[in-house]
């Protein structure tokens, strides 16, 4: 691994390159392991450093429970010691511990946020292709199942070069997209899929929906949902309690 695929991978996590460039990456991601796991690498230290920028608040809320558990010691042990009943030292030891596990579950600077990624439940992706298609098509799949989206994004890309009438793969696409901070590319499959007249264009039109909320969109989000068909079984249920769960922001 030289120091211009480095850059490259860089460059093409940051969106800049030229179609071609981007292409010719993604050739060589299914033939040099080296690169592949470093564009792996060098995704998930991207996500490290977005999460790195909310510790403060972590670390400010910890401390503020630290002087909450001072306190409440201390009003203890100037309290009458008649009818007192002590604790034992490991149970509030695991008290303390019990509150921080609390805290963390809930006030978690390390996670996405909470309504996209409560209704980003992505479908398992099943593409059955034969012949020459067919091992890009387990590949693809098994990443996307995995849930490794860096991975699953060029190969998806590999394989839709020669079946571009895959829809469920075209969503996927969308979807690894998305999960990578691709949000425009993302956010054109949706609204492409959205506009057709597949089976999958209720999806489509969700997961516009959702591209919006995770780039905070909010009002595009909200129309994006209403867009959803009501009858869908899917989809439709999904969109009507995401819309609710906006409502109540």
């Amino acid at each position: 691994m030289n120091e211009n695929d480095k850059k490259l991978i860089s460059a093409y996590l940051l969106d800049d390159l030229s179609p071609e460039d981007r292409a010719s990456l993604e050739s060589r991601l299914g033939e040099e392991p080296d690169l592949a796991r470093e564009l792996a690498d060098q995704q998930e230290f991207r996500t490290y450093l977005k999460t790195r920028e909310q510790r403060p608040a972590l670390d400010a809320k910890m401390a503020e429970l630290a002087g909450t558990f001072r306190a409440i010691g201390e009003q203890k042990t100037s309290a009458p010691k008649a009818k007192v009943r002590r604790l034992r030292p490991w149970m509030g030891a695991v008290g303390v511990a019990a509150a921080i596990a609390l805290l963390v579950l809930v006030f978690n600077p390390f996670a996405s946020p909470d309504l996209y990624r409560q209704y980003a439940q992505h479908q398992p992706l099943n593409l059955v292709e034969k012949g020459d298609s067919e091992a890009m098509a387990e590949a693809a799949q098994a990443a996307f199942n995995a849930g490794d989206y860096g991975q699953a994004y060029p190969q998806l890309k590999a394989y839709l070069e020669e079946e571009p009438a895959d829809v469920p793969a075209q969503l996927a696409l969308g979807i690894a997209a998305l999960e990578i901070d691709r949000q425009q590319e993302a956010e054109s499959i949706f609204s492409s899929l959205a506009a057709g007249e597949s089976v999958l264009a209720a999806a489509g039109q969700f997961y516009l929906g959702l591209a919006y909320l995770k780039n905070e969109k909010t009002a595009q989000a909200r129309k994006a949902l209403q867009g959803v068909p009501a009858t869908h079984p899917d989809y439709g249920p999904r969109a009507r309690d995401l819309l609710n769960a906006l409502a109540e922001e």
